[in-house]
């Protein structure tokens, strides 16, 4: 653990609900705008490999990109809506 991280937590555990509210409203938007990001690094018509639902890797085809995750057409046919965290790597090909 980082000192900076020891000092956050230090700091969250002084704080009031009130305050506790504000931080967990600005991580949700810090969160969102970190995973937007990472859509951004995908194309359309990219092939890519995921974790599946039960963490099976998934081949597929990036069919859109939405605001927080990627439309993906598996190779069989099935349309999967994925978390960029999801991706395990991009495909040649």
């Amino acid at each position: 653990m980082t000192k900076r991280l020891e000092k956050t937590i230090k700091l969250i555990s002084q704080m009031t609900d009130d305050e506790l509210e504000q931080i967990v409203q600005a991580v949700k938007i810090r969160w969102s705008f970190l995973v937007s990001q990472k859509v951004l690094k995908y194309k359309v018509g990219q092939r890519v490999l995921f974790k599946g639902r039960y963490s099976e890797p998934v081949k597929g085809t990036i069919a859109a990109l939405r605001k927080k995750s990627l439309k993906i057409k598996a190779d069989d046919g099935v349309e999967w809506q994925v978390s960029p965290q999801y991706i395990i790597r991009k495909l040649s090909g």
